[in-house]
């Protein structure tokens, strides 16, 4: 038995990736929401005319460079009967591939805008319950800033850390490769059981200053029994012991010699 940390199976802090005037925030505190819902949305006219530019800039450098290649054919058919010099070919050779590599350029920083104009649409990287905003709609968000709009936390499934004694990892590692290794989660005063999951992961190291091995077990918490960040007593269920006598928890006590 041990006491455990509920830890949400992802935690994301929603923020703004581009700069600008956060026009709505589409959620709902305590909310749940799901994987690619647009969570709120950043001005976004500002990214468009920028978007706007650069394909602008991509179509005119792609008209110069056709026309570049034509006068390129006409001087090389010229030049096969001495009609052209050789200087004036390869001038027209170097600004075809001069306009090639802009072309290049301009699909760069085409994909570039179009990249920082989805940013205007903030969407859920996963599917799980939002928390309390800390912007409201109307003001100027950065990406810069350390405080996000809202976070986001995945709580199906959902996993309990916990640490046991170095003397009980050979029992637990025994018990794990011989199967399913069950978990229980209690209530606070370890009477009730609220949940019931499965070993996950066993730490690679022991920490040497405590004596302890950190556990992580994963419970499917359908019913949002545990929260991220609760403290909940657990169980390793390591055997079943057949013909004994079976005692409630609250019967057993401790007193000045041990447990009675």
């Amino acid at each position: 038995s041990a006491i455990g940390t509920v830890q949400a199976a992802n935690t994301a802090q929603i923020r703004a990736r581009v700069d600008g005037i956060l026009e709505s925030v589409n959620f709902s505190e305590g909310q749940i929401v799901n994987k690619g819902d647009v969570l709120a949305q950043i001005d976004p006219r500002v990214y468009k005319s920028a978007l706007a530019q650069t394909k602008a800039k991509l179509a005119q450098d792609e008209a110069q460079l056709a026309s570049d290649e034509r006068d390129l054919e006409r001087s090389e058919q010229l030049g096969e009967r001495a009609f052209a010099s050789k200087q004036a070919i390869d001038q027209q050779r170097a600004a075809v591939k001069k306009g090639r590599a802009l072309i290049l350029l301009d699909q760069a920083l085409v994909e570039s805008a179009e990249v920082l104009l989805s940013y205007t649409n903030i969407v859920a990287p996963f599917t799980g319950r939002i928390g309390l905003r800390a912007v409201d709609t109307g003001n100027f968000v950065r990406a810069s800033e350390t405080t996000p709009i809202a976070t986001l936390t995945q709580q199906q499934p959902i996993y309990v850390l916990f640490s046991l004694p170095e003397n009980q990892l050979t029992t637990v590692r025994k018990a794990s490769s011989t199967g399913t290794v069950a978990v229980t989660a209690y209530d606070q005063d370890s009477s009730q059981v609220i949940a019931k999951g499965e070993l996950r992961v066993i730490d690679n190291q022991i920490d040497s200053n405590t004596g302890t091995v950190r556990v992580k077990a994963e419970f499917a918490n359908q019913d949002n029994t545990l929260w991220p960040g609760q403290f909940t007593p657990v169980t390793i269920g390591i055997a079943n012991r057949n013909d004994v006598v079976a005692l409630p928890n609250p019967a057993i006590q401790r007193g000045p010699k041990g447990l009675f």
